[in-house]
Formats: structure tokens, sequence, C-alpha cells
């Protein structure tokens, strides 16, 4: 399939499955408050937090690895790697066990739910490798149904819970745990049924996932404290109510991130293949052109959405939450600004310099929490939007320099061989 017939699936399926949860935000806007909505976005700050540590990006080398392996190679490297989130599970709800009270008092949240979300993070394991593994294998269809299928059923079981049992907020969290329990035995029927599941350990690729993987924990919780950090600040700089609204303004303006991330793994598959190929430079330049329209693309994409924002806060949310529409537009912003640093940061991954961009995240994670201990007194939630700009837009610099020092590329076009 072409490059551009796959970035269009891809696109297509994430877009539908970003809507579902989209069409919901009128119903959980209408039977939550903005203190319930602020209180459900820091209990799943906190599970996108633990993410990372429990399960070590295990699934960040399936789609590296696919194209080295053969097909009894790949099969133990799948059941090998399923070990690392047991492992991580293990680790940190003892931990969790034990600081229950200090992390309940910083998130604003009950000790039940801080022990509570280790078993929602290690839920995710399989749901988040089985879409990866169809992606490594260009089975678009598969991915699309998997992803869309998990994202619907999560919806029922909201709904249910929330309307029907009138359960609150919680009904939100009691939907996503009915969803992953259901489809983590789909995920196993799958593994089995593709020979995916051998019952065996092979020390070398355990010892090559902790090395992808440990170096990214920073990497990738400095990432989450850039994306939410501002929830935190907000909880006790301001209220939950603030919180609340600020939300469901990132929840709107994540389908421009929903959009570049598609983007963005419709081109992985096929930068790699190239890449593995020892491209000459006339192809590193095709590589190269394919870059900059991709970003047109995705610039493209932004304006539009950007310009329809006024209409989706008028027809579909309620009007307690319409003073979170600029702050909308500006991390619509910064989310074009990320797509811009996936881009980037690829090479890096290429070439498994992973513990460099811990180092990078860490300082724009640092930057970010920064700006919002000093603009949200000065502006409230426009103060999150604009640090959050900011500390995109530092980070996709940074990244960018630093692909270009691991695996340079001839980004100005022109005839010299590498700049």
């Amino acid at each position: 399939m072409r490059l551009s017939s796959q970035i269009f699936a891809y696109s297509a399926f994430n877009i539908v499955n970003a809507a579902v949860p989209f069409l919901l935000l009128p119903v959980l806007t209408a039977y939550l408050l903005p203190k319930e909505f602020g209180i459900l976005s820091l209990v799943t700050m906190l599970q996108a937090l633990l993410l990372p540590i429990v399960l070590l990006s295990f699934q960040g080398l399936v789609t590296i690895e696919y194209t080295r392996l053969t097909k009894e190679q790949f099969s133990k490297f799948i059941t090998t790697i399923l070990w690392l989130p047991v492992l991580g599970f293990l680790v940190v709800l003892p931990l969790l066990f034990i600081f229950s009270e200090r992390v309940a008092g910083l998130f604003k949240i009950s000790e039940f739910w801080v022990t509570a979300s280790a078993v929602f993070v290690l839920l995710q394991a399989l749901p988040m490798l089985m879409p990866t593994i169809f992606q490594a294998r260009q089975q678009l269809m598969a991915y699309g149904v998997f992803k869309i299928g998990l994202t619907l059923l999560n919806i029922v079981f909201s709904l249910y819970f929330v309307i029907c049992l009138k359960n609150g907020w919680e009904g939100r969290m009691w939907g996503m745990l009915g969803s992953f329990v259901v489809f983590n035995v789909i995920s196993l029927v799958v593994l089995f049924r593709e020979g995916l599941l051998k019952f065996s350990f092979d020390k070398y690729y355990f010892q090559e996932a902790i090395k992808f993987g440990l170096p990214l924990v920073p990497h990738s919780l400095a990432g989450i404290m850039l994306a939410m950090a501002d929830r935190l600040f907000l909880a006790n700089l301001v209220s939950a109510d603030a919180v609340g609204i600020y939300n469901v303004a990132y929840q709107i303006a994540s389908a421009v991130m929903i959009v570049m991330s598609s983007i963005n793994q419709a081109w992985v598959p096929h930068l790699y293949a190239q890449l593995n190929s020892s491209p000459s430079f006339d192809q590193k330049k095709k590589l190269v052109l394919q870059t900059y329209k991709i970003i047109t693309l995705m610039c493209a994409g932004s304006v539009i959405f950007v310009a329809a924002l006024p209409l989706v806060y008028h027809f579909f949310i309620s009007v307690n939450y319409h003073e979170g529409q600029s702050v909308a537009m500006l991390i619509s912003l910064a989310f074009l600004l990320q797509g811009f640093y996936f881009m980037a940061t690829n090479y890096i991954f290429y070439v498994k310099k992973t513990y460099f961009l811990s180092v990078m995240t860490l300082i724009s994670a640092g930057i970010v929490m920064l700006l919002n201990y000093l603009l949200i007194p000065l502006f409230g939630i426009t103060g999150s939007a604009y640090s959050m700009v900011a500390s995109w837009l530092i980070l996709f610099a940074l990244t960018w320099l630093l692909g270009h020092r691991v695996y340079p590329m001839p980004w100005r076009l022109g005839k010299q061989k590498i700049i």
C-alpha cells in the first residue's frame, strides 16, 4: 500500500476512534460537574504516569524488530517482552501501598484510586501491544477494528455506569476497567492463534527490551509531565473546577494530536524500512522531501481544526465549560509542534539513543513546570496553555538538532552531501 494511502487509513481509523470518546463529551459534561471532571482527569493522570514505569515501553521495539526477525524469533520476542509489564506491576504495587497517603494528597484523590491505578495500568499492556503488532505487519484493518472496538466497548460500559447506575466520575473508570478485561481476553486469543505465544523466555530479548525501555522511563515520565503537569498545578493552585474546564479543552484539542500520531504511525514503518536498506544520499533526499510534505499536511489540518473550534463548543459542549475555548486553540498549536517533534524523534529511536530523549524531555518538563508555577497565578488556565506551547517548541527544536546529529540527513535539500 502506498504511503499516502497508509496515512489516510491510519488517520481515518484514529479519527473515528477519537470521535467516539469525543461524542461522549456532551454526555459527560452534562452529567459531571467541572469538579468531578477534574477529579477524573487527576486519576487518569496518575495512571498515565504509572504507565511507562509498569510497562517500560515494552511495545516500542515491536515495529523496529519485526523486519529484522524471523517468524519464530518474533514469536519468542513477543512472549519474552510480555514479562516486562508483570515485573513492573510487582515493583510498583507495593510502593503505591506504602506511599498511598502522600500520593493521594498530591493528586487530590482517594487512596483507593492510588493503588487501584496499578491494576488499571497492567490491564492496558496487551491492548497496547496488539495495535503495535498490527501496525508492524501493516494490517490496517485489524489495527482499526481492534482500536475502535476497544473504544466502543469502553464507551458503552462508561455510559452504563455513569447514566444507568449513576456512579458519577467513577463510572467512567469502571467502564474503562470492563473494556480492558474483555480486550485482554481477545488479545490472548489472537496471540495464541497467530502463534505469537510460545511459553518460552529468551534472556537476550529480555535484556534488549530493558535496555530499550529503561532509559525511556525518565523520557516518558517527563513527557507525561510535559503534557499533564498543568492539571496538577491547576488542582493545587486554582481548583478542581479549573482542572475540569482545562481537561475538556485538552480532550477537544487532542483531535490534532490524534491526526499527528496517525500520520507518524503510517510514516514510521516506511521510514524504518528505508533506513534498514542503507539508503543512498539521493534516497535520503527523497525521505527529507516526504517529511516536509507531511509537515505541510500537519499544518493545514491544524488550521482547519482551530477554525472549527467555536462550532464544536457551541454544538457539543455544556456552557459550564465554554471558558476553555481559547485554551483549546493554544493546546492545538502545542499538538502541532508535537507532530513536528515526532518527525525528528523517529531517527533517535531508530539508532536506539533513547537516553538522549530522556535528558531533553526532562529539561522541557522542568521548563513547563516552572512556567506553570509562574503563569497560572497570572493567567489562570490560559497560563497552562501558554506553558504547553513554549515547552513543546523547545523540545521540538532540541530533538530536531539531536536527530540530525545521531543520524544526519540532508535537510536543506541542496547539493551538499551532509549539512
